[in-house]
């Protein structure tokens, strides 16, 4: 007797031999259209992976994936259940174990609510992936908007999946099914790609715009125009790890031709950042004052949000004077200071890297630590911000320019450019980038710092590329250009790892290049100078008035140098993994050669002629200098302005940035 066809009506279940390849082709396709819509969101926003990355990423996606549909299949799950487990495996690669859960109950609602529409492995894998993509995508501006914490976001990346994944397997038993389930799919890429176009399209809004109508005080500024001013922040470079400054290692043979060629520059002997970590060292290089004066620092903050004071900045005097005043910065925390903007005709984050693939990347993380990891970097390259910063100055009309720029390249996770790696110690392509910690041993401690040495010596590669376009353009010459940092690197030298732990030198004393327009001749450079001298300096070669602390450093020592005052709030974040000296709020005073390093109580006192890596303490030797130096510091205290800072808390779309530079939790 023949069996009767099944009703046209009726989902049509698969004979067992495609059964068994069905899971594998459900979970390979959303393998392929999860890590293709990430590719084309990644092409619209322009940003930049090596294409090996990218191939590797996508190979071990799909292997994994087509591995799980294996397991499915013998298990005999069909394919719809197999991607609920792909949801949930991608979920957990992505975002942890509760992200897992949320993933995996998100796609078997999807199964449930779609029963009725039998197994599409194609079609069904498409809408899984693309929805896994969008859901990972927008999560972040989802919590944001609806000021959801941080732990939400498992939670409303799975919503966003099973509105996806839920209408798809509900279209799946209506007619034209295909055709509903891939225009849902193209769809989500639409969404992706406009959520990745539009920074851009703002950016390049801004650009076309241009900068502001010249006023009438900017037009008779223009008509004596000043010098260009470049000021270039190498986040996290510490002097002595500087070949200009005699370090062994050549990490910086472009500044040193840089300064060779114009031969009226000069290397501060010994500049010091008046914070010890990022936020209140740009907030005194932008303002003129210290950190107790302007307010954004760790003792008068959430710890995750900063606001200046209504102090004039830097900025804002240049403006004032016919300055076109531009800046890109790569460190997510200079767009966390409110007021920092001020003054700046343009002020913007250089894209940073978006999310590396989805699951391909973790697993490449996993298994090859270090292979292709250049495409995984969670900072913006100096190419890219040097990129930008060009284009923001070719579309500024008129007048002179200040060029404010950030770059991370030295910053943690250590990953130098691939031709710098292993150039002062052996690179093995199984190295995972990492964060220091005191806990590390010695030799792990002195490879991650000639990763460092590396990342510097790429930086000045980089910069040279960044000189070499300025000079293109006609405006390296005649201008003023000016090299520092916000803070150095400890590599266990006083007991503790990092930056923002401690005001020694390792930290505290920064790089200082003050290079003028040739035919300039810059004097001799006397006693300490700060990042408040910066500020100071950069006025007064832009003829600005300004209201801010600080010294001209091209008048040397004029009248006297006062003491250099650097300060430090303590946090016990740091302490956990960086050492307990950190947990301390510290000061430094330093007059002349003297130091004065003050916390927990205690007073120790180093002569930097002598011991410039602050190994012997001078205190019981010389106690009328210790009393001076803390009478000095008492008068500070009496003199300086009461706190008024404002505390906030960052979006959690912020906060995994800022996390993955090592500010916060996990790798610190």
């Amino acid at each position: 007797m023949t069996a009767a066809p099944p009703a046209a009506n009726q989902p049509q279940t698969p004979r067992w031999g495609v059964r068994r390849v069905a899971p594998v082709a459900a979970a390979a396709t959303a393998a392929l259209g999860c890590t293709g819509l990430h590719w084309v969101s990644l092409a619209a926003s322009r940003v930049s992976f090596d294409p090996p990355y990218l191939a590797l990423c996508a190979g071990l996606s799909l292997a994994a994936s087509a591995a799980l549909g294996g397991l499915a299949a013998r298990a005999r799950l069909s394919s719809a259940a197999c991607l609920a487990l792909w949801a949930g495996l991608a979920g957990g690669l992505h975002g942890g174990l509760l992200a897992a859960a949320a993933m995996t109950l998100a796609g078997a609602a999807g199964v449930w609510v779609g029963r009725a529409g039998g197994d599409r492995p194609y079609s069904d894998g498409l809408l899984v992936g693309g929805g896994f993509a969008l859901a990972v995508g927008v999560a972040p501006a989802l919590a944001a908007r609806l000021g959801a914490s941080e732990s939400a976001r498992p939670f409303l990346a799975a919503l966003a999946f099973l509105g996806l994944w839920g209408a798809g397997r509900w279209l799946a038993a209506r007619p034209a099914r295909r055709l509903s389930q891939v225009s849902l799919f193209v769809a989500t890429a639409g969404i992706l790609v406009a959520m990745s176009v539009r920074p851009l399209w703002d950016h390049e809004r801004a650009a076309r715009r241009g900068a502001p109508p010249v006023s009438p005080r900017e037009a008779r500024a223009e008509s004596g125009r000043g010098p260009d001013i470049v000021l270039l922040v190498l986040d996290t470079v510490r002097a002595d790890h500087l070949s200009i400054y005699g370090y062994e290692r050549e990490t910086t043979p472009v500044l040193a031709a840089l300064l060779a060629r114009r031969g009226g520059g000069r290397a501060h002997p010994l500049a010091l950042s008046n914070g010890t970590w990022t936020v209140p060292s740009h907030a005194s290089l932008l303002t003129g004052l210290s950190p107790s004066e302007h307010g954004a620092r760790l003792g008068n903050s959430s710890g995750t949000a900063f606001a200046l004071r209504a102090d004039l900045t830097l900025a804002e005097a240049l403006r004032g004077v016919g300055y076109r005043t531009l800046s890109i910065y790569a460190n997510t925390w200079l767009g966390r200071i409110a007021g920092m903007e001020r003054g700046f005709d343009h002020y913007r984050q250089s894209g940073q890297f978006g999310s590396a693939p989805p699951i391909g990347e973790r697993l490449r993380g996993l298994l090859l630590p270090s292979v292709a990891a250049a495409g995984a970097r969670p900072k913006a390259s100096a190419a890219d911000v040097s990129a930008k910063l060009l284009a923001a100055l070719d579309a500024a009309r008129g007048g002179p320019a200040f060029l404010f720029a950030n770059f991370v390249d030295a910053h943690a996770p250590y990953l130098p450019p691939r031709e710098f790696r292993g150039r002062f110690a052996p690179w093995s392509p199984f190295e995972r980038p990492e964060h220091l910690a005191l806990a590390q041993s010695e030799a792990e401690k002195r490879r991650l710092e000639a990763r460092y040495d590396e990342c510097i010596a790429g930086l000045d590669r980089d910069l040279g590329l960044f000189f070499d376009e300025l000079d293109r353009r006609g405006r390296l010459a005649g201008a003023w250009i000016i090299v520092t940092s916000d803070h150095g690197e400890a590599f266990g030298e006083h007991g503790v790892t990092e930056h923002g732990t401690t005001v020694y030198g390792e930290v505290t004393h920064v790089p200082l290049l003050l290079i003028p327009p040739e035919g300039v001749e810059l004097g001799e450079l006397v006693g300490a100078a700060s990042l408040v001298d910066v500020a100071a300096t950069v006025a007064a070669v832009a003829g600005a008035e300004w209201p801010g602390g600080g010294r001209d450093l091209r008048r040397g020592a004029g009248a006297g140098v006062p003491p250099t005052l650097v300060e430090f709030d303590g946090d016990p974040h740091k302490a956990r993994r960086h050492g307990e000296l950190a947990r301390l709020p510290a000061r430094a005073l330093v007059e002349g050669t003297l130091k004065l390093v003050s916390h927990g109580g205690a007073s120790e006192l180093y002569d930097l002629a002598v011991d410039p890596g602050e190994r012997r303490d001078l205190a019981a030797d010389h106690p009328d200098d210790v009393r001076r130096l803390e009478s000095l510091l008492g008068e500070w205290d009496a003199g300086v302005r009461e706190d008024a800072g404002w505390t906030g808390a960052l979006p959690p779309s912020e906060l995994e940035a800022l996390r993955k530079m090592g500010y916060l939790g996990g790798d610190d």
